[in-house]
């Protein structure tokens, strides 16, 4: 076996390893504290980072959310913890908080801003909800009207 013979041997073994290996790392959800607090919370990617500030204290965490929760119970598990109140698993979730979800920041009742980061099965499970809360709309096949009818319509 040539050198020539050895470089391509090892050419094709460094390609197999580099086609071989994840095209993509998991990002870790990351939040920003809102206003000129400054910072931010770095959370590893299954989990939700949460950032708010009031009266200009700053608080950041990385939540878990439940191991075994449908796509609606853990929708409304981050609702509850975004928006400080408490929200039904199988609570029916309206649009404009499926909006609040897709912004990544919320201002609670009590002054509160929140920033968040949600992990990408969290996302899923809102694409979900929104598209069986808007299903595209059907359209009704055209049905030509019955002789009978023509006739009285002329």
């Amino acid at each position: 076996m040539s050198i020539h013979d050895r470089l391509v041997d090892f050419g094709n073994m460094s390609s197999t390893l580099l086609t071989n290996a994840p095209t993509t790392m998991p990002t870790k959800n990351i939040c920003e504290f809102p206003d000129r607090s400054g910072g931010h919370v770095g959370c590893e990617p299954n989990q939700m980072a949460l950032c708010r500030v009031l009266n200009g204290i700053a608080h950041g965490e990385c939540l878990n959310p439940p191991p075994s929760a449908s796509g609606r119970a853990l929708v409304n598990w981050a609702l509850s913890r975004i928006t400080g109140t408490w929200h039904s698993t199988s609570a029916t979730i309206p649009d404009f908080e499926l909006e609040t979800l897709e912004a990544g920041k919320f201002k609670r009742a009590g002054g509160a801003i929140v920033t968040f980061a949600l992990p990408d099965h969290i996302k899923s499970a809102i694409a979900k909800l929104r598209s069986e809360s808007n299903p595209p709309a059907r359209l009704k096949p055209y049905r030509r009207k019955p002789a009978r009818i023509r006739a009285q319509l002329a």
